[in-house]
């Protein structure tokens, strides 16, 4: 015997029960897809030949092996089955923009390099000290260890919304305009996606006014000061680290900041000149 507990709720469960000396005992339970509402028990000849095919409001559906050691997952419908042709293209768009925008930024980076051997110089001059300026490149890797950093840290959040969310029933309902419960929480996950990578940033801005490094920066032997060759301080390392999204296109391309920093004496992205200061190599400082 199965029965189906809070039936109406987004992730229904199951429990298995067996009669075993004229009483009955749970052997077995099973959380089921986000959104299942139909089920169907099919039993063949003989033991051990249960199954249950279960069905989400959108049509998704899955087939559950029952025996005596529990339930196993057999099959499911794939996440991209049954997608109208209007969605595909969207997809195949958004990924040739994002594909478009990183082999912009990387040309857009080698002609910069270029540039910056004739507008600016690489060594910067404040009273008797005197530092070497941090090159594009470099500042580019650093940078791209931090937002690693960044990902990395919000891999136990997907993690728990790959089991928690019915990804193909949301794709589905996206597709097909329809209400479904999949997409309220998907706006709940994104909320907390930003508010985590929002988090994360503003760490590692008072990481970087309090010490003038962030993890990215210290494995490239870089370092953010003031122009007067002081420490960067809190202030400024926060908002060094908000004017980033104008300087990156909000993480999706580089063009201000590339461009700032090849064209400005100093080596310079936005967010640098709104918060007074530059980046130098570590050793220089020696």
């Amino acid at each position: 015997m199965i029965v189906i507990d809070d039936s109406t709720a987004s992730r229904p469960r199951g429990r298995a029960f067996r009669r075993v000396a004229d009483q009955w005992s749970e052997f077995a339970d099973c959380s089921f897809a986000f959104g299942t509402e139909q089920y169907s028990l099919v039993t063949g000849p003989g033991s051990g030949s249960t199954h249950l095919m279960t069905a989400t409001s959108l049509g998704g559906w899955h087939c559950y092996r029952l025996d005596p050691n529990g339930f196993h997952r057999e099959q499911a419908s794939g996440p991209f089955d049954g997608l109208q042709p209007s969605f595909e293209r969207e997809r195949g768009w958004l990924w040739e923009i994002i594909r478009n925008a990183l082999i912009a930024t990387l040309i857009l980076g080698a002609v910069a390099s270029l540039l910056m051997r004739f507008a600016t110089k690489p060594v910067y001059e404040f009273g008797h000290a005197r530092v070497r300026l941090a090159s594009l490149w470099r500042r580019g890797l650093a940078r791209g260890v931090d937002l690693g950093l960044v990902g990395l840290s919000s891999v136990p959040l997907e993690m728990v919304s790959l089991s928690w969310i019915d990804w193909p029933a949301w794709l589905e309902a996206l597709n097909l305009q329809l209400d479904h419960p999949s997409l309220d929480h998907v706006r709940w996950l994104i909320l907390a996606h930003v508010a985590w990578v929002l988090a994360i940033i503003a760490l590692l801005g008072f990481v970087q006014g309090s010490t003038g490094v962030t993890p990215g920066k210290w494995l490239c032997g870089l370092r953010v000061l003031r122009t007067t060759l002081k420490p960067c301080g809190m202030a400024r390392g926060m908002v060094r680290e908000i004017v980033l999204f104008v300087d990156s296109s909000y993480l999706f391309c580089w063009p201000p900041g590339i461009v700032s920093i090849a064209l400005t004496n100093r080596r310079q992205r936005l967010g640098d000149l709104v918060a007074d200061t530059l980046v130098v190599e570590s050793r220089s400082l020696r």
